[in-house]
């Protein structure tokens, strides 16, 4: 099982979620969104900061892919 983290929280990746879920084992562990407070919720998963984020949250291991 991958942890699997969204980059965007508009309408496709809604369906990323979607089909994650149906689709596969992985977990969403949420979302990465310019327009997004972090912090926030959307789907019930936490916004966990813009793209400035994602490099540094992958190096810590908080995601896979």
């Amino acid at each position: 099982m991958k942890r699997i983290a969204i980059i965007g929280s508009g309408h496709l990746g809604e369906q990323i979620l979607h089909h994650i879920h149906a689709d596969t084992d992985d977990k969403v562990i949420g979302f990465f969104d310019d327009f997004q407070e972090r912090g926030n919720t959307f789907k019930n998963l936490p916004v966990l900061g813009g793209r400035e984020n994602i490099m540094p949250s992958f190096e810590q291991n908080i995601f896979d892919e």
